[in-house]
This record gives structure tokens, sequence and C-alpha cells, in this order.
């Protein structure tokens, strides 16, 4: 179809004008033809359509087109428009406002050209591309809602082309992750995101992810997805993929997030599961202590870190494990004292504390200290936890979260060790309980065996022999002896062993120099019980300490034998096992030490009574301290005691006769002396007899209490003579030994002795028929004048003065009566004195 067809075509009805509109139906065009030389413009139906007026050629022509373009544009789409008259084609877009609404056209010309090439005319097409323009909007909006939600989105996120992964788009927050620009970024292969060595592993990744929507964060064998930065180093990410479709490509956005703290996180609590189940298998502070130093040095790679534990004893926090690095670093690890430093502080305070700088923060003294950051952690009442690096700021709340969590791992641990040692102490203390039971219940039972032998045996000697034998048949004791003090030797003189080895008490030096510190020594010297628990930790400049460990002893007790205030002896006992003696067996020996002491002193009463002979001795005792010898020098005269009966538990009543006082002055003296009191008068006919209460031991009661049969007793100012029957001559030696061992300054003077056989028919009918106290009730009714034919007292007064009651008086006098008491106690004039 030529011009003048289309023309035709588009003016009247013929077939080709029908064909016309077909066609721009089907293409929804419009077109028009301009001619030139005519100066007209025709226009299709389908044209007044699209520009939404009717045209004709008469009142729609080539420039009015431009009168329809928004302003802005007008100019432009007229000069556009205009160039088909210099032969120019064009193709333009325009928008213009129809009925009040607008819509975008699409237009396209051509010219035509005569024979000699001149343009005569133009023919155009346009459509109505206003939906079209509204889905590019839409299109354009969405891109640009697109990048802006990728470049606000606070994760890194690439995007890479499915077909090539090439990156097409990247966001700042991988531009910062990577350390590289953006648009050095756009154009790379995705796998240049990642270690070279793995590319393969990353690209066949990359193509997984493009069906799969997944987060991953490591391959199947467990290695983590890495990003490498500009600079080489490492991050693990975990990247989310998702694929969309846009102009056409295929695309496939990758958010990738910095997991270094999550993986950080993971392994310190992979660490710490493992120093937890190490932990559980600690038995003592300070494996604790190196499992905790060992897994900081892996988990928080600092230089450094220690575990104080508190020492009751010194009251100090101890270094109880720490780091090599720590050590090279410091030199040492220092003891903290109480108050010392910030360590302390954080003991006390219970409370951590974290240092970017030790040299410049407030409060810590550290100015010379290699380790510039600190973090502290106390582990309870256990001490405290320390970590420590040599650069600034080296710790932060990740660093000070692994490191509070392995001191709370620590502290459990450290309770749960010492809540076993607790239990394994409890056992073992009530295992020790049973066996030291189980040890006492066997010493008890010998003392029983030995109480029932010391009954029948009746020599100082037998005595000692038995006890050192039954101390012996116990498996813990190796060797006993029982030794006397001889003051004329100035020794312990041994006189009973058993065990062995018996040459021990040779090799040792047992005089009582006051720097000689054997435990025997210092028993009889002390009067009290020396043990020694473990004689190889005795300093060892002690002589015997030596010669003990060379006879295998470990351990060793010395006993004094003590009765009523005498010592007789002492027993030493020893083990070849340390602690052999504790304090429930030293206890209980110091008791048979009492007990084989009254044994002894019944001994030698007995031998004082019973004796084959006696022997009389006259002792001149001068510089004895005596309550009697005080009351005598007060009244500057003479006292001669005739009779002294217990009353009760340190009291006694004393029957005396002084002739040179006057009975006022008797009574102001006693009345002076706070041990005398109720003083009377108990008879007045041919002598005055005195009686009184006296509070204390005397003189008198102690010579009876150790064996002597004591005859008369004159007491001056000065000094006193006593009469005493011995049974021994032997013996005189004990009873002086008995005097100084109570009174050391005293002298003693003995002038006078002779050996009788006389009393002892009396000594022993009075022994055989009467108890003690029936025979102190019978003595002092006699020397009350009770039996006198004109009686001085009476049964009830007696009483009274013994501090019984008067039928507990009658009741024992009647059972004594029965015995010669004027054959015992007389002197054949019915009176009868100490010295008749």
């Amino acid at each position: 179809m030529n011009g003048t067809d289309l023309v035709n075509a588009l003016r009247g009805d013929c077939p080709e004008r029908s064909h016309l509109r077909e066609v721009e139906a089907i293409a929804d065009l419009g077109s028009w033809y301009a001619d030139f030389e005519r100066d007209e413009t025709e226009w299709s139906e389908k044209a007044s359509e699209i520009l939404g007026v009717p045209v004709d050629e008469d009142s729609f022509g080539h420039d009015d087109i431009p009168s329809l373009v928004a302003a802005p544009r007008q100019d432009a789409v007229r000069r556009e428009r205009n160039a088909v008259f210099d032969g120019d084609a064009f193709d333009i877009e325009y928008r213009i406002d129809v009925d009040g609404s607008t819509r975008w056209i699409h237009e396209r010309a051509e010219c035509r050209r005569d024979d000699s090439g001149d343009p005569v005319a133009a023919i155009g097409v346009l459509r109505d591309i206003t939906d079209r323009k509204g889905r590019e909007r839409q299109l354009d909006a969405a891109r640009k809602r697109y990048r802006t939600l990728i470049d606000a989105a606070p994760d890194p996120i690439f995007v890479a082309d499915a077909e090539t992964g090439e990156i097409v788009e990247a966001n700042a927050a991988a531009a910062d992750l990577r350390g590289q620009p953006r648009d050095e970024l756009v154009g790379l292969h995705q796998t240049a995101l990642h270690p070279d060595e793995a590319a393969d592993r990353y690209r066949e990744l990359f193509e997984d992810r493009i069906d799969q929507r997944r987060t991953i964060t490591e391959f199947d064998d467990g290695t983590p997805v890495s990003l490498t930065t500009i600079d080489g180093d490492r991050i693990p990410v975990a990247i989310n993929t998702s694929t969309v479709s846009l102009d056409g490509r295929t695309l496939v956005h990758g958010i990738f997030r910095d997991v270094s703290e999550r993986r950080r996180h993971e392994t310190a609590l992979a660490g710490i599961n493992t120093a937890s189940q190490a932990l559980l298998q600690a038995e003592t502070d300070a494996e604790i202590a190196r499992i905790i130093v060992d897994a900081a040095t892996d988990l928080l790679d600092a230089s450094g870190s220690c575990v104080y534990r508190y020492d009751s004893h010194s009251g100090e926090l101890v270094a109880e494990a720490y780091s090599e690095r720590l050590d090279d670093a410091l030199g040492h690890a220092p003891r903290v004292s109480p108050g010392e430093g910030v360590v302390w502080r954080v003991f006390t305070d219970r409370e951590p504390a974290r240092f970017d700088d030790v040299r410049t923060a407030d409060g810590v003294d550290d100015d010379g200290t290699p380790i510039r950051s600190e973090l502290l952690v106390p582990l309870g009442d256990h001490g405290v936890f320390l970590v420590g690096d040599t650069s600034v700021g080296a710790f932060d709340d990740t660093s000070e979260g692994i490191a509070e969590t392995l001191a709370s791992t620590a502290e459990a641990a450290f309770d749960r060790v010492e809540r076993t040692r607790t239990l394994r102490e409890r056992e073992r203390e009530s295992q020790g309980q049973a066996e030291r039971l189980e040890r006492i219940n066997q010493l008890n039972d010998e003392i029983r065996t030995i109480m029932q032998g010391l009954i029948r045996t009746h020599s100082r000697d037998a005595i000692a022999q038995q006890v050192c034998d039954s101390l012996i048949s116990l498996d813990r004791f190796a060797y006993a002896w029982i030794g006397t003090p001889d003051h004329a030797t100035s020794e312990i003189r041994v006189s009973a062993q058993a065990g062995s080895p018996q040459h021990y008490p040779e090799a040792v030096s047992l005089d009582f120099e006051p720097t000689n510190m054997h435990p025997s020594v210092r028993a009889v010297r002390e009067r009290t019980t020396i043990t020694v628990p473990r004689i190889a930790t005795a300093p060892h400049r002690l002589e015997w300490r030596d010669t003990a460990l060379r006879h295998e002893f470990q351990s060793v007790i010395s006993v004094p034998l003590i009765y009523d205030e005498f010592l007789y002896g002492v027993v030493t006992v020893y083990s070849d096992r340390p602690d052999a003696f504790d304090d429930r067996t030293e206890s209980v020996l110091t008791e048979l030490g009492e007990l084989v002491g009254y044994a002894l002193n019944a001994s030698e009463q007995r031998d004082a009574l019973l004796g084959g002979g006696a022997v009389d001795v006259t002792f001149d005792l001068t510089g004895v301290t005596d309550l009697f010898v005080e009351f005598a020098d007060r009244l500057s005269a003479d006292i001669r005691i005739e009779n002294i009966t217990p009353r009760s538990e340190g009291m006694y009543l004393v029957h005396f006769q002084c002739d040179d006082a006057e009975r006022a002055q008797l009574h102001t003296v006693a009345d002076a002396l706070s041990s005398v009191t109720d003083l009377r008068v108990i008879s007045e006919t041919d002598r005055t007899v005195y009686e009184a209460v006296v509070i204390g031991e005397c003189l008198v009661t102690t010579l009876a209490t150790i064996g002597a049969n004591v005859r008369s007793v004159m007491v001056t100012g000065t000094h006193c003579r006593i009469r005493a029957s011995l049974p021994d001559e032997r013996e005189k030696q004990t009873l002086v030994r008995h005097l100084k061992d109570r009174h050391p300054d005293i002298d003693v003077a003995i002038h006078q002795q002779t050996t009788t056989f006389s009393s002892d028919s009396w000594l022993r009918l009075l022994d055989c028929s009467l108890t003690a106290r029936q025979r102190d009730i019978l003595a002092t009714a006699y020397y009350s004048g009770f039996y006198d034919q004109r009686r001085k007292r009476t049964g009830t007064e007696i009483a009274d003065s013994l501090g019984i009651s008067q039928p507990a008086f009658s009741t024992r006098l009647r059972a004594a009566q029965r015995n010669l008491l004027s054959t015992i106690f007389g002197d054949g004039t019915g009176t009868r004195s100490l010295d008749g």
C-alpha cells in the first residue's frame, strides 16, 4: 500500500479501510499520514480513539498533538515530531491528559521521499502504553524498594546470578564484612568470598543453595563455613539463601551473618563441658585448679591465668595453679595477704572485676606489672580466679562470661571435693573413733584385770611388775617401765619393766636436772601426764629422741603415780606406732596412775600395820610450813596432837593439848586462823583437851596417808617432832621422800630408832576388826571422854562434831565395842595419849 492508497484507506469506506481497521485493532495501533506538499494530515479512527479527541482534516493537524502533551514535554515532543519535515524518523513517548486522566502514548514515524530524495510525506503509528507504563512504574518502584531493603539490611547481603555465580549486588554491611568497596565486589565470582583452597566446595555449595532455602553454617564434615576478608582473615558465617526472579534473571540472595561470637560461645561451651567432665573426676583442689587454668588458656587466649586458693592456716590467698605464660610474665605467682590489692578485694566483696588497663584503673596499684588487662572472678569461700593479658582491652563481655562460667564450674567442683573430703574425714574419724573405742575397751578390760590383781597383790614390787606386764599384753604397747624417784641420787630408779628392749632406760639420762626433758623426768617434775604423740617430730636437740627412735619407738606417755598429792613414782609406756596415745587413752592411763598410786599407798599402810617387824623412828622436822606450826608459833607454846579424825572431804576433827597457853588466848588465835573453826574444851579434869575442826590437810594427816603409824606429834613454833612406827627400815627413806615431795623446803633429822614387835598383835587385830570409819569414830569417842567415869560428852555431841547423825554414831560405835579398847588405846590408867 503506497501513500495514496493509505490516504484513501484512511478517508473512505474502501476495502482497504476495513482491512486497516482490522489491522489496527489487532495491533492495538492508531495511524496517521502527513502529506507535506498539501500540508495535510490524515488520522485513523483508532488514532482518534487513542488520543481521546475527534480528529479530521479540518479540526486536528500534525502540530496539534504537542498541545495535548503535559507542559514539561510539549516543546521536546514538538521538536522531535517536526523532525520528519526534514526527513528524519522519530520514536518517542509522551504523556497526554484526556478527560482528566493521563495517557502514555508511544509514537513512531518515518518519512517518504521523492525520486530526488526530498521528504514529501510521513507515516506514523501510535499506541496507548498507559498500562505498560504503569507496570514499569511498579517494577521500578519494586527495584527501588529492593535496593533500599538490601542497603538498609543490618546483615551483609550478597546477590549473585544463579546461572553464572557472578555477584551483581552487595549492601554496605557486606562491604564492611568483606572490607572491600561495593563497586569492587560487583563482578566477582561468589567463590571469591571464601577460602581459595576450598573454591570447589563453595561452588558446589552455591549450586545446591539455588534450589534450597535454608541456613548453613558448616559442611557435612563439620568444617565451619567461612568468609575471607580482603586482608585474608577468616570469619565464620551463617548463610541464609533464597532465590528471586528479576528482569528475566534468577538471582540468589545470600544473607551472611557473622557467627564468630556464637562459634566462640559454642567452642567455649564445648571446652567448659570438657572441663566439667574432667572436674567430675578431680579429687583434689590442685587438680581442679589445674583443669580450670588449662581450660582458660585454651578458651580465652590470654597471657595467663591463675587460681588463688584461700589458705585458712596462713590467712592468705595462695596460687594453687597458674599457667606457664603467666609465670613467664610475672616471674612468680605471689601470695596475697589480707587487704592486699584487688585480688583480696574481689575475694572479700564476692564481686567480679574487669580492667582494660590495670595501670590506669582506679583503685588498682599495679604500675610495674607487665599485665595490662585483667579479669577477676570470686570462687566463693575458696578463692579467686584471675585471667590476665599483656595487651590493653584484651577482654570483652564474652570473655567475662566465659571466665564467670569457668569460675562457677570450679566453685561447684571445689564444693563437691570439700564435701567429699569432709565425708571421708568423718568416715575416717568414725572409723578411728571405733578403733580408739575398741582400744579403750581393751585397755579398760586390762585395767579391770590390773585392779583385780592389785587387790590380791601386797608388795610394791609385785604391784609395779603386774602393771607393766598387763600394759604390754596390749598389742599397741611395746615397752613399759615404772620408776621411783631416788632423792639420794637425784634420779629415777627403775623398779619394774616389761616388753622389749628392756635395756632402754640404761641408754638415757633419768636425772632430775632442769634441762632434762625426758618424758618420765618431766612427769615427775611437773606432776602431770606427759605425752609425745610423734617422737620423730620432737626437737632434734632432745638426746632421748634419737635413742628412742633407734629402739623403734614412735610415741610415748609418762604418767605420774600420785595418790592424795603424794608421788609414788612414774609409769612410762612406749609404742612402735605414732599417735598411739590419744586423749581418751591418755585419760584412762592417767586414771590408772591414780589407781596404782592408791595401791602403792595401801601397800605402804598395810606394811606399816601388818609388817613382820616395826621400826620406831623419831623425826625432827624444821623448815616446815604447817597449820599447827603456825598455831604454836602464834601461841608461843607447845601443842601436843592426840587424835585427828576425817570428818568430811577436806575437813578433820582434831584433839590436842596446849598446857602453856590460856584458854582465851587459844580462842583468839584460832579465830585469826581461817583454817581452824569450832574450837571448844572437852575435858578439864587432870588435863585440858581441846577439840577443833580443821579445814584442809596438815602434817599429821599426811604422815598417816603415806603409811606411817604416828605415835606422837609435838609441835613448837620452829619445828615438829614426830614419833612413828614404820613397817621396815627401808620405809624410812620412802617417808622422807614423801615429806620432801610435799614440803620441798623441809629439813629432816632422824636421831632415834628402835625395833619393836610388841604392837604387832593389836595392830593386826585393830585392822582386821574395824573399818576405817569405825576406827575413826572409836578413837574420837575415846579422846572425847566418852568412856571416862564421868562422861565428858554425849553421843549426840560427838556425832555432831563428826558431822553425822546420832543413830549412825551409835550403830558404828556398838559395832566396834567388842574390841578391847582399853588394851588398844589406853595406857593402863583409863586415859591414853599418843606417846603412852
